[in-house]
């Protein structure tokens, strides 16, 4: 049986949606949680994921929008289709953009609501099979997989990555170019061996550089979504996108210098130690030299004065933690070493754009 949830602020919908005698044996779909509003849903999801989930879009709190890119964020549901209005039929069509499944206009009929369920247990089903098939292909492949797995491109990348070199970029394509074309084009298993080295990439890079879990959206680390990929073309695009994500993120907050090594050296303190305080003069008694040829020498080899350097990473390290954590403004401001508030504020709006309060998921 199917498990689904069902999200709206009013409780006379949820009770409708529920009396429609599509449910149980009929459809194999089963209404096994209720939720008021989005937050109350991601808490429950948290705690017990579904195979559907059927939310109003306009909700106080987290609206439905918000409450779809946490739960494909988190693998929470494996669809999602919205409740709407036939005035909000436009902002439903916009949601498809983001990943939602289908729309049911309210009030809900049964047959609309049929259709919807034969739609999503189908994908479901289909889905499953996929993922059976790929674990038999991986396992399979396993054996044999030095045959297709390309080791030496995967080195190469990793290194032009942490040299901050943006031919990663062309290699990268080069590579799975390269192993589409070793697998003789077959799709899945290009998807199994990618997103190996996908993996591989990100771990190398972590190894090297631990402070980037701390600071990379999700999506820069979670698997690329192969299985969506309409053909060889967009698996390549998929990986690229990656890749190109990682070097954004090398490129904004390490800075590098051939000409001296502690300049790199000083970025990496500054981003392991974000959650701390840090001065220059701490920093030039760790690497032995004088504050102000530490800061001449920054400023001359990047363009950025070294406070401007912490108080970007601190900002950006604030950023990740109030769009992943629940916590209040005044605790971010705490952890990362401010010990004024409202100066941390007015800090971060200057660098944002935007006030603290405005990046927590309530408002994301």
């Amino acid at each position: 049986m199917f498990k689904v949830m069902l999200v709206d602020d009013q409780q006379i919908i949820r009770r409708q949606i529920k009396r429609i005698p599509v449910w149980g044996e009929y459809s194999g779909f089963q209404v096994v949680q209720e939720a008021e509003d989005g937050r109350e849903a991601l808490d429950k999801l948290l705690q017990a994921p579904v195979d559907l989930l059927i939310s109003d879009i306009k909700m106080p709190r987290i609206n439905g929008l918000e409450l779809l890119k946490e739960v494909s964020e988190k693998q929470l549901a494996t669809c999602v289709v919205f409740l709407s209005e036939y005035q909000e039929f436009s902002y439903a069509q916009e949601a498809i953009k983001y990943g939602v499944f289908d729309y049911l206009v309210k009030p809900v009929q049964q047959e609309e609501l049929s259709r919807v369920l034969e739609k999503v247990q189908e994908y479901i089903k289909n889905k499953q099979a996929e993922q059976v098939k790929l674990q038999s292909l991986e396992e399979n492949l396993s054996s044999g997989i030095s045959v297709y797995y390309p080791d030496g491109h995967i080195k190469t990348v990793i290194e032009l990555l942490l040299r901050g070199n943006s031919e990663a970029l062309l290699k990268t394509r080069s590579m799975a170019e390269d192993v589409i074309k070793a697998v003789d084009y077959h799709l899945v298993k290009a998807e199994v061996l990618l997103e190996k080295a996908h993996q591989e990439i990100w771990e190398a890079l972590y190894c090297h550089h631990p402070w980037m879990e701390k600071f990379a959206d999700s999506k820069v680390h979670s698997p690329p979504e192969f299985s969506k990929a309409r053909g060889t073309d967009h698996l390549v695009e998929k990986l690229e996108d990656r890749v190109k994500l990682l070097l954004e993120l090398l490129d904004k907050l390490v800075f590098m210098s051939y000409r001296h090594s502690v300049i790199e050296q000083v970025c990496k303190m500054v981003l392991n130690q974000a959650e701390s305080e840090l001065s220059v003069h701490h920093i030039a008694e760790v690497h032995h030299i004088s504050k102000n040829y530490l800061g001449d020498l920054f400023k001359s080899e990047t363009g950025k004065t070294l406070c401007e350097y912490i108080t970007m990473v601190k900002m950006e390290r604030a950023v990740k933690i109030l769009r992943t954590e629940d916590v209040r403004t005044y605790e971010v401001a705490y952890r990362l070493g401010y010990k004024n508030q409202e100066y941390f504020s007015k800090v971060f709006k200057r660098y944002t754009g935007r006030a603290p309060s405005d990046l927590k998921p309530k408002h994301q």
